[in-house]
């Protein structure tokens, strides 16, 4: 015989009040302390995003990883010698999120930062290279960059073949520009310190 269990009706005006488990918000203090406990798989990309951690479970395919292999080759190219452009290394963008981005330029530091990771104040450009991860990047990623006052940030699509490029950044609403550049296209980087070729961002299309 099924027994009756007992319901709480206390209820408000906006409905039950009932408790709710509690999300456990990551710091990047917590992160950081994570990591060198050997918490995380490090073989895949960890990134801590608005308290939250994500991993990048998928093994980088070969399109992806071309494409970071010719940022990073085009970005140093025009960035040489007062900035610097890390590959896929950590940024304090906020107390609760450090992502780890496909590519961002930096000033050039004596250091080259072995005492701290760059914050969101000296990241001149931050790009993500995005194959299923569109959508993530120019929601989530967009508003997190734009809101702490990345100037610019670049989606490189692979799915479509372009760039996307996120200008005037918006404490509130991330960033209120786009444009987009198709492969016949050049974009200016870094105060139109040099150009890029669009096409040369992207790998040639994988022939089945």
């Amino acid at each position: 015989m099924a027994l009756p269990i007992p319901i709480d009706n206390r209820t408000s005006m906006t409905g039950p009040t009932f408790d709710y488990p509690k999300q456990w918000c990551w710091t990047g203090e917590k992160f950081f302390r994570a990591s060198e406990l050997g918490l995380f798989d490090h073989k895949k990309r960890i990134e801590l995003i608005n308290g939250n951690v994500y991993a990048h479970v998928d093994l980088m395919g070969t399109q992806h990883a071309a494409a970071v292999s010719m940022l990073h080759d085009e970005l140093s190219r025009i960035a040489k010698p007062d900035f610097i452009v890390r590959a896929q290394l950590p940024a304090i963008i906020s107390d609760d999120s450090v992502p780890s981005p496909d590519m961002c330029v930096v000033p050039l530091r004596t250091d080259f930062y072995a005492n701290a990771h760059p914050n969101a104040s000296e990241i001149v450009l931050v790009v993500e290279i995005a194959d299923s991860t569109v959508a993530f990047d120019r929601s989530a990623k967009a508003l997190l960059y734009g809101s702490h006052g990345i100037r610019e940030y670049w989606i490189v699509n692979l799915p479509d073949r372009r760039l996307e490029v996120f200008q005037k950044n918006d404490a509130e609403l991330g960033y209120l520009q786009v444009t987009i550049y198709k492969t016949d296209e050049c974009v200016s980087v870094l105060d139109e310190a040099g150009f890029v070729d669009v096409k040369d961002l992207l790998p040639e299309p994988i022939n089945i």
